[in-house]
């Protein structure tokens, strides 16, 4: 299992029941409304944003994530290169 203190999670918003056994801190983003409606009502989320993946990294500091899930959202990214810098930068090391 994964032993995380600081999770971000970016697409669906599908959360496994068992997740909270493992994870200390869960948030999402989402530029769908609905979407987060219903993360909302799934429950487990410690935070839920209305942006961009990229937008939300960019908000981040440095090292501030210990893993990030991102379900069905880079097929609506056009260059992942800019998410995938951001990525590893607030991914701890």
């Amino acid at each position: 299992a994964v032993r995380s203190s600081r999770t971000g999670l970016c697409g669906r918003a599908v959360r496994s029941s068992r997740a909270g056994e493992t994870l200390e801190w869960l948030e999402g983003c989402d530029l769908s409304a609905c979407m987060l409606e219903k993360a909302r009502e799934a429950g487990g989320y410690d935070a839920l944003h209305k942006r961009d993946l990229l937008g939300h990294l960019q908000r981040q500091r440095p090292a501030s994530f210990d893993l990030i899930l991102a379900g069905d959202v880079f097929i609506y990214i056009p260059s992942l290169v800019p998410v995938f810098q951001e990525a590893r930068r607030v991914l701890q090391p």
